[in-house]
């Protein structure tokens, strides 16, 4: 739900590895809220893919990378036309 007065922006989620076999989707394209953090995508994909949910609960490490960079915050503010990839460490290959 959104709140009164804010918007939202889409964003390009990759899944890369064991990620994609959860959720059963390489590619997702999520409209959000304005404001959303990294942590808050997270929880928002928990959300809407619970087999994720129960795999971040066993094993709650997930690499993440906006527009090619690398983050290591969950605090950082998503913008319109990001691209999300989200991998474990241990992705290998493709």
């Amino acid at each position: 739900m959104v709140e009164e007065g804010r918007g939202l922006i889409r964003v390009k989620v990759i899944f890369l590895g064991i990620l994609a076999d959860i959720t059963g989707m390489s590619i997702e394209y999520l409209d959000i809220p304005e404001n959303t953090s990294v942590g808050s995508l997270i929880a928002i994909l928990s959300e809407k893919h619970s087999s994720l949910s129960e795999w971040l609960s066993k094993v709650p490490l997930i690499q993440v990378s906006v527009n090619g960079v690398d983050v290591t915050s969950r605090d950082v503010i998503l913008h319109s036309g990001d691209e999300v990839v989200l991998s474990t460490s241990l992705y290998e290959g493709g």
